[in-house]
């Protein structure tokens, strides 16, 4: 996706995952991802509150 974004006139990439997922975060930063906000929203999937972190990545 990174190397596709020029081409597509793509200058920011978002992302978010929630608070437990360990491995996608260090995914996110080893890419140069930044976390820039956390906040609470309910899984669609469980219906349940969690916590997740939005990160971007100017390019």
């Amino acid at each position: 996706m990174m190397k596709l974004a020029p081409d597509l006139n793509v200058k920011q990439i978002q992302a978010k995952t929630t608070s437990d997922n360990i491995a996608s975060q260090k995914v996110l930063v080893k890419n140069g991802f930044e976390r820039i906000s956390i906040n609470e929203e309910i899984g669609a999937d469980s219906g349940q509150k969690l916590t997740f972190f939005h990160y971007s990545r100017n390019l």
